[in-house]
C-alpha cells in the first residue's frame, strides 16, 4: 500500500482548546491522522457545526473524537496510539472513485482503525477530569467569594488593573482550568460600582 511513516506532532499548552464568542460551549477536539503525510496530531474542530474539510470527508484524513486534554495527556495518547496509526497508514491507499480521490483501507487497517476509535470512544465516555481542560464561566467560578473586596476592585479600576487581577485569578486556579469571560466579568463589576457611585 504505502511506505509513509506516522509522525506524531506533539502539542503545547492549551492551544488545542477554543471557545468562539457567542457559542455556548468550546469546540470539540479530536485525534487526526493524515494518511498521506503521516501527520498524527490532536486539535480542535475549527468549524462551527458539523462541517469537515474535503480530505476528511473523503477519508484521506481520519478523525477520532476525544475530550479536550491537557498537552501532556494528549501527547501521551498520541504516542500510545501511534502503532495503530501506523497500521492504518500501512493499509491505506488513495483511489479514484470516478468523482474524487478517496481513502481506502485494507482489512488490517480497518481493524486497527476500529481499535483506535474504540480507545478514543472509551476516553470520551470515561475521561479523567484531571487530564482534561475544564471550562468555567467566570461568574460561576467566582460565585463563592466577594470578588470586589478580595481583589480590591473599585469604580476607578482601569482595564489594565482588571487584566492584572484576571491573570492573578487564573494563576490561582488549577492548571487544567479555563475561566471563560473573566476580564469582561471583572469589567462588569467595575462598571456596576461606577453606576452605584453616580447614583449616590
Amino acid at each position: 500500500m504505502t511506505e509513509t511513516q506516522v509522525r506524531v506532532c506533539e502539542i503545547d499548552g492549551k492551544d488545542h482548546w477554543c471557545h468562539y464568542t457567542n457559542q455556548t460551549s468550546a469546540q470539540g477536539c479530536y485525534v487526526e491522522l493524515n494518511c498521506e503525510s503521516g501527520r498524527f496530531m490532536a486539535d480542535y474542530n475549527a468549524e462551527i457545526g458539523n462541517g469537515v474539510p474535503e480530505a476528511v470527508w473523503h477519508g484521506r484524513t481520519r478523525r477520532y473524537e476525544i475530550p479536550c486534554l491537557l498537552a501532556a495527556p494528549a501527547n501521551k495518547l498520541l504516542a500510545e496510539l501511534a502503532p495503530l496509526a501506523q497500521r492504518i497508514i500501512d493499509g491505506y491507499a488513495t483511489v479514484w472513485d470516478g468523482n474524487n480521490h478517496v481513502g481506502k483501507l485494507d482489512a488490517d487497517a480497518q481493524a486497527a482503525e476500529a481499535e483506535l476509535a474504540r480507545c478514543c470512544d472509551e476516553l470520551m465516555a470515561y475521561p479523567d477530569e484531571a487530564d482534561c481542560i475544564v471550562e468555567w464561566d467566570a461568574a460561576d467560578w467566582l460565585s463563592g467569594c466577594d470578588t470586589v473586596a478580595e481583589y480590591g476592585i473599585t469604580g476607578q479600576s482601569t482595564d489594565r488593573e482588571l487584566a492584572d487581577i484576571g491573570e492573578r485569578i487564573e494563576a490561582e486556579a488549577p492548571g487544567n482550568t479555563i475561566i471563560d469571560g473573566l476580564v469582561g466579568y471583572l469589567q462588569g463589576l467595575r462598571d456596576d460600582l461606577t453606576e452605584d457611585n453616580d447614583e449616590a
